[in-house]
């Protein structure tokens, strides 16, 4: 379970690059379901903290034991060919470690993605001027695209020449792109 919880916290700190601590106490929790079923649960608790006033609760796992293999006589054969009850644990990512993403990371003005969870990293956007080569922009931008995407970025272009420049920047900054790269005639 330990291992379980470590590798949680490294998704949440590292993958969703959010700053988390494991909560300081962990505790037996005692659950009764009736008079003779009586459920110990440890619980380890992953929590965030946003701002200076709020915690939010991400993840936690539950060593259960062989409480409900007991209460709901879950066996299997072990090695030996005997008949056991399970062990078991529980741990799960919640809708909560999602909302304190993006409570973390969006403003305002939208959303933005950490790069590892982010369906495309860079977005390239063409910022042609009336007398700029257009093409040799657009062939900038698509070798940009090509040496990214090499290098194992996920990484597109927008050729759209029916939007602006700058509507192109709202619009993927909504979508919560990390990164946007703006190519015009000088580069």
């Amino acid at each position: 379970m330990l291992e379980s919880s470590s590798s949680c916290f490294d998704f949440v700190s590292r993958v969703l690059s959010s700053a988390t601590s494991p909560e300081r106490g962990t505790k037996w929790v005692l659950r009764f379901w009736s008079r003779e079923n009586i459920a110990a649960i440890l619980e380890l608790r992953l929590s965030q903290t946003l701002g200076a006033v709020y915690k939010v609760q991400l993840h936690s796992s539950h060593c259960l034991g062989q409480n409900f293999a007991k209460m709901f006589e879950i066996n299997f054969e072990n090695d030996k060919g005997e008949k056991a009850m399970v062990w078991q644990n529980s741990w799960a990512y919640t809708t909560r470690t999602i909302g304190a993403m993006i409570m973390v990371h969006g403003d305002n003005k939208g959303l933005v993605l950490p790069p590892k969870v982010a369906s495309i990293q860079v977005i390239v956007i063409p910022v042609p001027y009336k007398d700029a080569n257009t093409q040799g922009i657009f062939d900038a931008c698509e070798a940009t695209v090509k040496i990214l995407s090499e290098s194992g970025i996920r990484a597109e272009a927008d050729f759209r020449d029916n939007y602006s420049p700058g509507w192109k920047y709202s619009h993927w900054e909504m979508k919560g792109v990390p990164l946007g790269i703006e190519i015009g005639p000088k580069e």
